[in-house]
Parts: C-alpha cells; structure tokens; sequence
C-alpha cells in the first residue's frame, strides 16, 4: 500500500520498523531453533552519582532470581540499597505492574510470616522513573511531521516507564527496632527491575529518607542494564492492510519503539557488551530455547 510522504524523522523510523520482518525471513531457518532469550547480559554501573557498586550476588543455580548489586551511597553510607534485577517476559506495562506488585507483595508476606520483622505498614502508589530533567531535554517534535510527537513519546515510554513505590514502616527483628524501607519496581527490557531501601527511624526522618531512596531509584534503576541475545532480536510487525495510511504508521512507530525497548541483539557483540561492562560489574545467564517464549 502507499504511505504518505513524511519527514525524515518518521521515515527513518519506518526503515528500522520494516527491518525486522525482513531480517526474519531471510533467517528463519538458521533461527528456528534459537531460544527467544538465549543469553541475558546484567550490567550494573560500579559507580553512578553518588552511589558506589559494592557487592554483586548472583546463584547459576537458581537463575530465575536473578543477580542483586548492592549499592553504598556517600551520604548515607550506613544504609542499605539493594537492586534486584530477574526475568519477567514480554508483557504490556500495564500487566506487568500488577504480576510484579503482586508477587512483590506476596514477599514482603513472607518476610513478616518469617518473623525478619512485624508491624509492617505498606502505602502504594505510582512512581514515575522520567525525571524532570529528562523531559525537559526531551526534544520538541518538528511540527511538520505529523508522527514526530508520536515517535518522541513512544520512545520516552520505552526507556523512562512508570513504575510503582511502595513506602513501609515496619519494625526489625530481633532487635524490634523501628525503621523505615522503601521498594520500587520497574518493568523494562523484559526484567524486573527492584529496588529496596532501609533506614533505621533513629537514624533519619522519614522525608529525608525518602528523598533518599527516591534519589536512589532515579538514579541507579534506569542505569542498571539488560541486554539480550537472541531470537528476540527478530522482529515481527502485525498492521492491518486495510487500515488507514496512517494508522499503519501509527502501529509501526508503537510496535518498533517496543522492539527496541526490549534491548534484543543478534550477538553479543551486537549489543556493544564489551564497551558497556568496561566500568561495571556483568553477570550473563544462559537460558535453554525451551526456558523462554515470546509470548
């Protein structure tokens, strides 16, 4: 069908759309057996802002966990940050939060059944991850090209999702003594992105502690990456013939920036793993084609 004439920023971004489809017939054969997720890169920054990276964990024997960083921040070198990052799968924002709060939930549960502390008090709500330096820089779209503001939001949603907070006051065992955490979830680049904050009262007020772990949030969630390997890499673009010129420009410029959004490369080398790990700690698990599905 013919599309409309468009300026270079759509056009450009058609191109990339169309790519996917196109690499994906030429491949199919040599890719059928491949994993969606073959290999997942976690690289976490050993140092951003005032945060320092000083412990990676993570078990090959239980994967799906996930690795966790352990972050020291300079102005409150006492207090503990703790990221979390595990595969979630490819899912909408909006399905993602509740399967992920829901469980997140459901682990703070235990923890209280556990007996690691009682008297726990959870307030939630939403917690947006682009901060206001980010939008401000966000370029104007060119008001020539009808797409343009499409594109740009499209792509900062990719990249800067709402996530969710949940603040908690609770007390520790087996000390009983009162404190006050934070935990925040993100859902990008088909992971979970976790992040969970502790002070105890004695030591902090609570808006100074929030400020703090909102501070952490912003600055270490985003900057946490994972990068994939795989299938995934692949992309297949769904428009409707029949619709509109530009509807199907419409869906092409969503369906892409989710693509892209998904951090998915055909190599390593691809996704630049070298270059991105020079200043920070990797962890790569490996997954089996049977472990992970595209849908």
């Amino acid at each position: 069908m013919a599309l409309p004439r468009f300026p270079a920023l759509s056009a450009a971004l058609l191109t990339l759309a169309l790519a996917g489809p196109v690499a994906l017939a030429a491949e199919d054969a040599a890719q059928s057996t491949r994993a969606y997720v073959e290999t997942s890169y976690l690289i976490a920054p050993k140092r951003i802002g005032e945060f320092t990276l000083v412990q990676t964990r993570f078990d090959p024997d239980n994967k799906y966990a996930g690795p966790g960083f352990r972050y020291q921040a300079e102005s409150h070198p006492d207090f503990r940050v703790d990221v979390y990052v595990y595969p979630a799968g490819r899912m909408g924002q909006t399905e993602a939060m509740s399967t992920g709060m829901e469980a997140f939930r459901s682990q703070l549960d235990q923890a209280v059944a556990a007996e690691m502390y009682s008297d726990l008090v959870v307030q939630e709500a939403p917690f947006a991850f682009a901060q206001e330096s980010t939008l401000q820089s966000t370029p104007e779209p060119d008001p020539d090209d009808p797409f343009a503001a499409s594109i740009i939001a499209a792509n900062l949603a990719s990249s800067h999702p709402e996530g969710r907070k949940l603040s908690m006051t609770l007390q520790l065992k087996p000390e009983d003594a009162p404190a006050y955490s934070a935990g925040y979830l993100m859902y990008r680049q088909l992971y979970y992105f976790k992040l969970r904050a502790s002070a105890l009262q004695s030591q902090i007020d609570a808006e100074q502690f929030h400020a703090f772990a909102d501070r952490a949030a912003l600055t270490l969630l985003p900057a946490i990456e994972a990068a994939h390997v795989g299938d995934c890499a692949n992309a297949t673009l769904t428009v409707d013939p029949g619709a509109p010129s530009g509807e199907v420009l419409q869906a092409l410029i969503t369906q892409s920036s989710e693509q892209l959004g998904y951090n998915c490369h055909q190599s390593a080398e691809a996704a630049g793993i070298s270059g991105k790990s020079a200043e920070a700690d990797l962890v790569t698990i490996h997954y089996e084609p049977h472990e992970w599905r595209a849908q």
